[in-house]
Order: C-alpha cells, then sequence, then structure tokens
C-alpha cells in the first residue's frame, strides 16, 4: 500500500519447499514422533534409555530431540538423533512393549532423507546469521539449490516414497526460487559483493540486467573532491599569459569529455575485473578499504548489503520467553523479564 519495495522471507521460502516434500513420507515422520512423544511422556522410558546408553559406551547420554511444525529443520534433527541412536532405541522399544517400531524400509528411508537434506539444512543456518551480510547469498543459494535437486532427480532411489519426494522437492525450488536473481535488489547485492559478482548467477542475462541497473544507479551519485569535467570549448588551465597557452590551444581538441555514466562504466567494469576475495572474508571490512577505489560503488553498497530479514531470531526469542515464563515463576514481573530476555539475547 505504501510502495515499498518486499523482500520475501528465505528461510520461510525454503521450510515451505522442505515441509511440502517431507508431507510424502508423512506416515514415517509421526511414527519417528510418536516414538519420540513416548519418551518425553514416559520418565521411566527415558530413563531406560540413558541406562542403554551408558551401557554401549555413549558418553554423555543423548536425548531424542521432538520436531516442531514451523521449523522444518527440527524434523531433520529428529531424524538424525534417531540414526544416531538406532541400537539402544531398538533395545529399549523391546523393553517397553512399545507398538511401533521402525522397519528397515523405514531406517533406510530416514537415512536417505538426512542425506537429501543436509544441504538445505547447511543453507538454512547460513541465511539465519544475523552478525554479516546475508542478503548477496540469496541468489548463491538458489543457484546451488537448482544444480543439487537436478542432479538428486537424476539419481535412482529403491524407495518410490523418496522418488516423489526428491521430485517435489525439485519442484518447490524451481517454483520458489527459479526466477529469484530477476529481483533487482538482490542482484544488484550479489553483484556488490567481491566475493561473487558475476560468478554467483545462473543466467547471463539476469547479471547483465543487475549490472545496468547500478551503473544507472551509479550515474546519480555525485561524488565529492572529483577530478573537474573538461570540456572541448574549455579555456587554458593556466589563465592569462602563460608558457603553456600555445600548448592548451593545440591539445584542447583531445582532452577527453568525462561524465557521470563514463565514470560510473569505468568504476563498475573495473571492479568487476579485479579478482574474487576469498568466500571467508568479511567485505564489508574489504568495501572499508576499498571505498576511495570504487566511491560511487560504496555508496551503493551501503543501501544493498544487510542482513537478510527473517522470522527465525525472533521465533528464537519466543522459545526463550516460554522457558523463562513458567508456572512456577508466574509472578516474574515484565520489566524484569525484558532484561533476562535482553542479557540473554546478547549474552554471545
Amino acid at each position: 500500500m505504501c510502495g515499498w519495495r518486499h523482500v520475501s522471507c528465505y528461510v520461510h521460502s525454503l521450510n515451505l519447499v522442505v515441509q511440502t516434500a517431507l508431507k510424502l513420507i508423512s506416515e514415517i515422520r509421526d511414527k519417528v514422533r510418536g516414538i519420540v512423544g513416548h519418551f518425553k511422556r514416559s520418565p521411566q522410558a527415558a530413563e531406560k534409555l540413558k541406562n542403554m546408553q551408558i551401557q554401549l559406551g555413549f558418553i554423555p547420554p543423548l536425548m531424542l530431540i521432538q520436531d516442531v511444525v514451523t521449523r522444518w529443520n527440527s524434523t531433520y534433527e529428529m531424524f538424525q538423533r534417531i540414526l544416531d541412536l538406532k541400537v539402544p532405541l531398538s533395545s529399549v522399544l523391546v523393553d517397553c512393549h512399545y507398538d511401533a517400531y521402525l522397519s528397515n524400509n523405514d531406517g533406510l528411508i530416514i537415512s536417505k532423507t538426512c542425506e537429501i537434506l543436509k544441504y538445505f539444512k547447511e543453507i538454512t543456518v547460513e541465511i539465519s546469521s544475523e552478525k554479516c551480510v546475508s542478503i548477496s547469498k540469496s541468489i548463491v543459494f538458489s543457484r546451488a539449490l537448482l544444480k543439487y535437486c537436478t542432479h538428486l532427480e537424476n539419481q535412482s532411489y529403491d524407495s518410490p516414497q523418496l522418488t516423489n519426494m526428491v521430485s517435489k522437492l525439485n519442484q518447490q525450488v524451481q517454483q520458489r526460487f527459479g526466477s529469484l536473481e530477476k529481483i533487482q535488489i538482490l542482484a544488484e547485492a550479489t553483484i556488490l559483493d567481491p566475493r561473487f559478482k558475476k560468478f554467483g548467477f545462473f543466467s547471463e542475462r539476469a547479471f547483465l540486467e543487475g549490472k545496468k541497473t547500478l551503473i544507472d544507479k551509479a550515474t546519480s551519485i555525485r561524488i565529492e573532491n572529483n577530478i573537474p569535467i573538461v570540456t572541448q570549448n574549455q579555456p587554458s588551465v593556466t589563465g592569462g599569459d602563460s608558457i603553456w597557452n600555445d600548448f592548451d590551444e593545440e591539445v584542447s581538441s583531445q582532452l577527453i569529455s568525462t561524465n557521470p555514466t563514463s565514470a560510473a562504466i569505468i568504476e563498475i567494469d573495473k571492479y568487476l575485473q579485479e579478482g574474487l576475495i576469498p568466500r571467508n572474508k568479511n567485505i564489508l571490512k574489504w568495501w572499508r578499504d576499498n571505498q576511495n577505489v570504487y566511491p560511487r560503488l560504496f555508496e551503493l553498497m551501503k543501501k544493498r548489503h544487510c542482513v537478510l530479514a527473517t522470522s527465525v531470531p525472533c521465533e528464537r526469542i519466543f522459545s526463550k520467553a516460554g522457558q523463562i515464563i513458567t508456572e512456577k515463576r508466574s509472578r516474574l514481573i515484565s520489566k524484569n523479564f525484558e532484561k533476562m530476555i535482553f542479557l540473554n539475547f546478547n549474552s554471545t
């Protein structure tokens, strides 16, 4: 309504992609949830599982993880923990006479699902970072996911459930991330990242369009203490009677006229021709060191490089709030509660 440009939450889109694919193995996921829920509700079963782990040399003993609907990676962590505790868990389930068991086929599907979703988990963790520039990674990650899902779909699987899940993953990734590099803000941010530049794009055309918009915007930026514009009819730079008068008059037609557009093109071309910096380097520090070399791009960079908006941090705070305010601490006043949340969130 206000005409503001909007960049959607990347993590939310990724969550929708994976959650849609996981519905195709919902029967196995529900079975695992039931097993985890049994040990969460029964102190006796949890204690037996702990003792069995100690007997088998699991030091320290691990706890089962229950997933939540809003975070797909919690399902990944739940599956991974089930695989880690496969041996002690099987023994304790028999001892507890639990009526649901994971078959060998179930274990195979769980194991393969974790293997397939490993890269999705890595991207979810990295894009949720709050202390480094993440917006320029959106197109790079999308490109990687498109290639990865195409590779997955070209492989054969023993289970039709896995085949259908991979097919759904590929379809969802194509639908939600296939045209991401056409978004102007994301394209500009990727080009202005000295770690990626044009190598972050899947399409050469998308890169060229992003470069064109950067040139247009860089042209409108006025740089202080810039070299004066020289025109062909400009009089002698020395002024008055000087030994240089004859020379200035002779070469006046050869002087190159400098205009904002050509200056912007030269600056961007010079930046793009420079080599990439290592992926683990701090790009904000790099721009600070090179702001005098690329003054126009530096001004644009300050408007584009940011932490990508995501709902993950606020959900973390909500989870911590639920752990602090309990039935036994119901008289905790709001002022003290706010201070505790602030200290907890900023302690690292």
